[in-house]
C-alpha cells in the first residue's frame, strides 16, 4: 500500500513537471511575446478570463499588465492590445502586417477559411476589392440606396402604426366582452357590480392618462421591427429584390441571423473557441450556431441556383449575379477565387452583416431614449426644425443636424457591437512595441477599450453626446470612434450603415415618441451578454404617432 501510494505520488510530479516544461517550451516557441498571467497549461488563463463577461475580464487584466499583455485561451497564446494610440499604431499604422484574420474556431467550422470575413491572403483581397465594387456598384453611398432606405423605412412606419391598430381591436373585444358580463349580471342581480378583468381595463386606462401617452400603440418588442426593415437593404442588393415582413422564410432567416448574433456571445462559443480541439467531439449548445449558419447557407445557396437559371450576363440584376459572372469568366482558371463556395459563403458574410448589427444598435438606441427622454425631446425639435413633421428625411439633413448626428455616434459607442472586435493575426515575424510577435500569432484589438478610452471621452461609461459636439454646439469628428473598425479590416458596408441608421432613426422620432413600459430611471440598458458582440437586452415599448 506504502509503495503503491509513493508510486502516485511520484507520478503526479512527473506529470505536473512535464506539464509545466511543455507550458514553458510553447511560450518560448512563440518569441517573446508580452507578459500577462500564467498559464495553466492545457487550460491556459481560464480562470482570469470569465467566458461569461470576457471584454470585462480582458479590461481588468488591463489594469494589471498594461495595454498590451498575453492570455492563453485554452493552449493558443494571443496578444490583447488596449486603447486608441496602440489599436491605432497596428492596425493603421503597421496595417499589412496585423491585416491577417485570427481564427475564430466557432465559425471556422462553416466558412473553412472562405468567404470574406474570415479569409486571408489573396483571397481575401480578391474577394473584399470585388465586394466593394459591387456594393458601390449598386449604389451603397449614392442617391439611388438612400431611397431604398427611405422606402423601406415608411414600410416600417406602417407596421408601427398597425400596433395601434391591433390594440383598438383588442379594447374593442375586450370592451364587448366585458359589456356581455355586465349586462348577464345586471339581469341575475341589478346594482354595480365589475369584474376583475374590466377593472384592469380602467387602471390601465388611467396609467396611460397620468402618463400622458395619447393613443399609444400596443406594446412591442422592436427586434424583428428593426431586423426586417434593416435586412431588406441588403436583401435588395445580394438578392434584387424585398421581402414581405410575413414571409415566413425571411422571418426564420432573421431568428437564425439573431440566434447566431447571441449565440456567438455566449459563454458556450467563448469556451469553444478556447477548447474546439475536445469540444467539437461532444454534443451540446455551443453545436447550435453550426446548424443554424449551415441553415442559412443552403438558404443561400438555392439562391444561387435560382440565378443561375435564369442569368443573363449583359443584364446583372443584383450581387449574386455579378459574382456568377465572374465565376463564366474565369472557368478556365484553376487557381481562381470566383467559386460557388466563395459565393454563397461572401453573401452569408453580407447578408448577417447588414442585417444584425444596424439593427441591434438601433434597438440599444431606443433604450437609450427612453431612459434619457430629454435626450429624445431634444432630438425631435432638432427634426422639427430642420426637416419638418411631413417631409421624409434625406441624407443630407445630416449636416444640418449636430445633436441628432452627436446622438447616433454616442448610441453608436456605447452599443459597441463588436467589443473585442473580430480577431487580427500577423502576416509575418513583427517586432512591435520591444516584442516579438512570430508569424500567425493572434491579435485581439479590443475596439471597447478604444471607444471607452478615457483620453478622448470625459465619460466613458455614461450616455454623453456632448462627446460629439463642441463648445458652440457643432459636430466634432472624434478619433477614437471606431464603431466600424479602422485599417484594412474596416467595415465593407460603414457609408451604409451610417445612411441607415440616420434615416431610421430620423424618421422614426419624425413620426413617434417612444414610451417605455416602466419609469425611465428603471429602465437597465445592460447587454445581456458581452462576448465577441454586445447583446442588448430583451425589451418591449409603446409607440405614440406624433
Amino acid at each position: 500500500m506504502e509503495l503503491g501510494g509513493g508510486f502516485t505520488i511520484f507520478l503526479a510530479l512527473f506529470l505536473s513537471c512535464r506539464l509545466v516544461l511543455f507550458a514553458w517550451k510553447r511560450i518560448n516557441k512563440w518569441g517573446k511575446l508580452p507578459p500577462g498571467p500564467t498559464p495553466i497549461p492545457f487550460l491556459g488563463n481560464l480562470l482570469q478570463v470569465s467566458s461569461n463577461a470576457t471584454f470585462q475580464s480582458l479590461m481588468k487584466l488591463q489594469k494589471k499588465y498594461g495595454p498590451m499583455y498575453t492570455v492563453y485561451l485554452g493552449p493558443r497564446p494571443v496578444v490583447v492590445l488596449c486603447g486608441h494610440e496602440l489599436v491605432k499604431e497596428a492596425l493603421v499604422d503597421r496595417a499589412d502586417e496585423f491585416s491577417g484574420r485570427g481564427e475564430m474556431a466557432t465559425l471556422q467550422r462553416n466558412f473553412h477559411g472562405h468567404g470574406i470575413a474570415l479569409s486571408n491572403g489573396e483571397r481575401w483581397k480578391i474577394l473584399r476589392r470585388f465586394s466593394l465594387t459591387i456594393l458601390r456598384d449598386f449604389g451603397m453611398g449614392k442617391r439611388n440606396i438612400e431611397e431604398r432606405i427611405q422606402e423601406e423605412a415608411g414600410y416600417l412606419l406602417e407596421a408601427f402604426q398597425k400596433t395601434k391598430a391591433s390594440l383598438q381591436i383588442e379594447k374593442s373585444r375586450l370592451k364587448h366582452k366585458n359589456e356581455l358580463i355586465h349586462t348577464y349580471y345586471e339581469a341575475v342581480d341589478p346594482g354595480p357590480r365589475f369584474t376583475n378583468e374590466w377593472s384592469t381595463a380602467q387602471i390601465t386606462n388611467d396609467h396611460l392618462r397620468r402618463r400622458q401617452c395619447p393613443s399609444p400603440g400596443a406594446p412591442i418588442d422592436p427586434t424583428f421591427f428593426l431586423s426586417r426593415t434593416v435586412s431588406n437593404i441588403i436583401s435588395s442588393v445580394i438578392f434584387g429584390s424585398r421581402f414581405d415582413y410575413e414571409d415566413r422564410v425571411f422571418l426564420n432567416l432573421l431568428r437564425m441571423i439573431n440566434e447566431s448574433f447571441v449565440e456567438l456571445s455566449s459563454p458556450w462559443t467563448q469556451l469553444y473557441d478556447m477548447y474546439s480541439g475536445i469540444m467539437q467531439y461532444f454534443p451540446g449548445r455551443h453545436n447550435c450556431i453550426y446548424y443554424m449558419l449551415e441553415e442559412i447557407k443552403d438558404f443561400l445557396a438555392s439562391r444561387v441556383k435560382i440565378n443561375e437559371a435564369s442569368l443573363d450576363p449583359q443584364h446583372p440584376r443584383d450581387f449574386i449575379d455579378c459574382f456568377l459572372i465572374k465565376i463564366h469568366q474565369d472557368k478556365n482558371n484553376p487557381h481562381t477565387e470566383y467559386n460557388l463556395k466563395n459565393l454563397v459563403l461572401t453573401a452569408v458574410n453580407l447578408f448577417f452583416a447588414g442585417t444584425e448589427p444596424v439593427s441591434s444598435t438601433l434597438r440599444h438606441g431606443f433604450l437609450l431614449l427612453m431612459k434619457y427622454p430629454e435626450v429624445e425631446a431634444k432630438v425631435h425639435e432638432e427634426i422639427i426644425q430642420v426637416i419638418g413633421p411631413h417631409r421624409t428625411p434625406r441624407v443630407e439633413d445630416r449636416a444640418k443636424m449636430p445633436y441628432t448626428d452627436a446622438v447616433i455616434h454616442e448610441i453608436q459607442r456605447l452599443t459597441d457591437i463588436a467589443p473585442i472586435g473580430v480577431p487580427h493575426n500577423v502576416t509575418q515575424d513583427t517586432h512591435f512595441q520591444g516584442y516579438f510577435l512570430p508569424k500567425g500569432t493572434d491579435v485581439f484589438p479590443i475596439l471597447g477599450s478604444v471607444l471607452k478610452d478615457p483620453k478622448y471621452f470625459r465619460y466613458p461609461d455614461a450616455f454623453y453626446p456632448q462627446h460629439f459636439l463642441d463648445e458652440q454646439g457643432c459636430f466634432k469628428k472624434n478619433e477614437a470612434f471606431v464603431a466600424f473598425s479602422f485599417g484594412k479590416r474596416i467595415c465593407l458596408g460603414e457609408s451604409l450603415a451610417r445612411m441607415e441608421l440616420f434615416l431610421y432613426f430620423t424618421s422614426i422620432l419624425q413620426n413617434f415618441s417612444l414610451r417605455p413600459l416602466v419609469p425611465p430611471a428603471d429602465i437597465d440598458t445592460t447587454h445581456r451578454f458581452s462576448g465577441f458582440g454586445n447583446i442588448p437586452p430583451i425589451y418591449k415599448l409603446c409607440l405614440v404617432a406624433r
